[in-house]
């Protein structure tokens, strides 16, 4: 969404104005404190004063295109977050963004669209201007869990000061902390999340299952991607039955009786016909979801976003089965996050759209016109449909962030391997355990 105009001739008409206009801004901007020189070493930022905003001024689209780039905010985001697109959730971000120009007079927002993986998308592309072109990087980025771990340890987003958005305030649902911190050093707001859930066909199933042994046991078939590199469902149910990913040297592993445990299950299901064999093939939640909307299968588990983006009849939202009678799922999420620049003043104005655009008011339309979790609690409160706000604060309140990538990498593949022989009746539980740890000791 960009404010820019090429008629030459009305832009050298308003050079005084713009020369008037850029005195204005220089004398109220301030340098930002804590900001420390661009390079390696980054220093938290700070928000000051952010609520204090200049009175509104209407510039003309021939003044903003000769804007100097310390005004120019520029912001990439995904294209399911596009300003552009012609759904609410997109009609109500391009209005916020307008919003932020109009209480800040010569301030243009720049929009770059960017794909969310490949060559050229929002990873690849900060990681390479970072290293060819500083000066180029954006004001704000909007990154998927994943991708926020990675260019935090790579050392191209700011980390941010504790007291900018204090996650330890009780608004924010539990699992934010667990989104936004790497190392124990926050990097980034989180903006919006989408948990797992399972999908049911209310007319067919009565009541849904609350436990995996449940749903091995009662055989309705039930949509998954077995093939998912990652292992989600694998993983959730190895940590919600106790399991932990480390052991007391601090390495990466299983543990033997937990994870013939689990094997059981899935094991049991593929007998019973809960877990199909066809869902050897799917390889996303996104694919899982097919099946279930065809009629294939009367539960799926899928983000929460497809199944209420992509509704079905008759089908209704519950909780991820857990192993034991505490509930546990995961949620992937999206942060608002600060690239490294040699500019100090573009982060200023950064770290203010990235307040305004966390708004509660702005927040609560956004979020629920776009069917994504939003991670304040009052926020989710305060949807129109209370019925769906309900059930998302349950979830809500037992999710807890994706694994870190490599947990995702080394033992997602091993877990994978593992969920497809035993669909496939190839291995017992205790044969598949011992093979999977195995695999893992073998990567040391």
């Amino acid at each position: 969404m960009k404010i820019l105009s090429s008629n030459k001739r009305t832009l050298l008409s308003s050079v005084a104005l713009v020369s008037l206009l850029l005195v204005y801004i220089l004398a109220g901007c301030q340098l930002m404190e804590g900001l420390g020189p661009a390079g390696n070493a980054k220093q938290p930022l700070d928000i000051q004063d952010l609520t204090a905003t200049p009175p509104v001024i209407t510039v003309p689209p021939e003044v903003t295109a000769a804007i100097d780039a310390e005004n120019l905010l520029t912001i990439w985001l995904p294209p399911q977050f596009d300003p552009k697109d012609d759904s609410l959730a997109g009609k109500l971000l391009k209005a916020r963004l307008e919003s932020f120009q109009s209480i800040n007079p010569g301030v243009v927002v720049n929009v770059r669209v960017k794909a969310v993986s490949g060559r050229g998308s929002l990873l690849d592309s900060l990681t390479t201007t970072s290293s060819v072109a500083p000066g180029a990087l954006p004001a704000l980025i909007f990154l998927p869990k994943n991708d926020f771990e990675i260019a935090a340890l790579k050392g191209v987003i700011f980390p941010i000061n504790g007291s900018t958005v204090p996650l330890d305030d009780p608004d924010w649902f539990p699992f934010t902390r667990e989104m936004a911190e790497i190392q124990g050093v926050q990097y980034g707001i989180p903006f919006t999340s989408d948990p797992l859930v399972l999908a049911y066909r209310s007319s067919e199933v009565a009541f849904p299952p609350k436990t995996w042994q449940e749903v091995s046991q009662q055989g309705i078939a039930l949509s998954f991607p077995a093939a998912d590199l990652q292992s989600l469902i694998p993983l959730s149910m190895y940590i919600s039955a106790g399991g932990s990913l480390i052991d007391t040297e601090g390495k990466l592993s299983l543990q033997l009786e937990t994870l013939i445990n689990i094997n059981q299950i899935i094991y049991n299901g593929a007998n019973s016909g809960a877990f199909p064999y066809w869902s050897t093939q799917l390889d996303t939640f996104e694919n899982a979801w097919l099946p279930f909307s065809e009629g294939r299968s009367k539960m799926s588990v899928t983000w929460a976003s497809v199944a209420l983006n992509n509704p079905v009849e008759n089908a209704s939202i519950a909780p991820l089965p857990s192993y034991s009678s505490e509930p546990f799922t995961f949620v992937n999420g999206w942060l608002l996050c600060f690239p490294d620049s040699p500019s100090a003043e573009r982060p200023s104005l950064a770290l203010q759209l990235a307040e305004y655009l966390m708004d509660p008011v702005f927040q609560q339309k956004w979020s629920e016109a776009a069917n994504l979790l939003p991670t304040r609690r009052s926020v989710l409160a305060a949807w129109e449909d209370q019925n769906k706000s309900s059930t998302l604060k349950t979830i809500a309140e037992s999710a807890h962030s994706i694994p870190a990538n490599e947990v995702l990498v080394r033992v997602g593949i091993i877990l994978e391997e593992t969920t497809i022989d035993l669909l496939k009746q190839q291995v017992d539980s205790e044969q598949a355990a011992a093979q999977a740890i195995q695999k893992i000791q073998a990567q040391d």
